[in-house]
């Protein structure tokens, strides 16, 4: 089934720049949110694990401080998922673009289930 590309923006009032890009581009900030553990396999690589699901991704790229990128190593290569750190200089208001692939009929869930995450980013990082 073709996966088609997506993508969330949430607002995250409050918080610094370095404190998200450490939540969304390490292991111990992404374990707090994101996955129930996320252990490094090696310098490209890192498992994440929900209960006893595990997923192997790729760091695709990384630019410090705005945004990051892994491909999951079962999904079509055109696939990934990424973050990027937005931030207004008018108003000073930073967000978090969440961009995904999922099947057309499954973009609404996957959604969903990213604004999931996303609060429990907020209740990590003190949003």
């Amino acid at each position: 089934m073709e996966k088609k590309l997506y993508t969330c923006e949430f607002v995250l009032k409050g918080t610094s720049l370095p404190n998200i890009w450490t939540s969304i581009s390490s292991r111990g900030g992404l374990s707090k949110w994101f996955a129930d553990n996320v252990q490094k396999i090696d310098e490209n690589h890192l498992r994440f694990t929900w209960k006893e699901q595990w997923e192997d991704a790729e760091f695709k790229i990384v630019t410090p401080n705005q945004c990051v990128r892994f491909h999951w190593l079962d999904e079509p290569e055109y696939t990934f998922f990424e973050f990027e750190i937005l931030y207004d200089e008018v108003t000073g208001v930073v967000s978090l673009s969440v961009t995904d692939f999922a099947p057309d009929s499954e973009i609404d869930d996957e959604k969903m289930l990213w604004a999931h995450h996303i609060e429990n980013l907020k209740r990590y990082i003190g949003v």
